[in-house]
């Protein structure tokens, strides 16, 4: 599985009650295609996800090409940010 870090890469992330459901994402629509994984990592810088309930969250997700990538994102200072993809 390769790996790639995104250490303050933004990104919008859509929620549906409280789950990540879309994301717009290096300037391309992602849908996440699987059950996001809540993920709690000390080592994100000030996280503050008031309205996702978790420090970060883990998810597949497909482009309107069909390219699938797994991303771990985190909300800091009311941003959403791409920490990881993995191919």
């Amino acid at each position: 599985m390769r790996q790639t870090t995104f250490p303050t890469a933004p990104a919008t992330v859509e929620l549906v009650d409280g789950v990540p459901a879309s994301m717009t994402f290096d300037r391309r629509h992602w849908t996440v295609t699987d059950r996001p994984t809540r993920v709690q990592d000390s080592r994100w810088p000030s996280i503050s996800a008031p309205d996702a309930g978790a420090c970060g969250w883990r998810f597949q997700a497909s482009d309107d090409a069909g390219t699938s990538l797994i991303f771990d994102v985190y909300a800091a200072d009311a941003e959403w940010c791409v920490h990881r993809t993995y191919l």
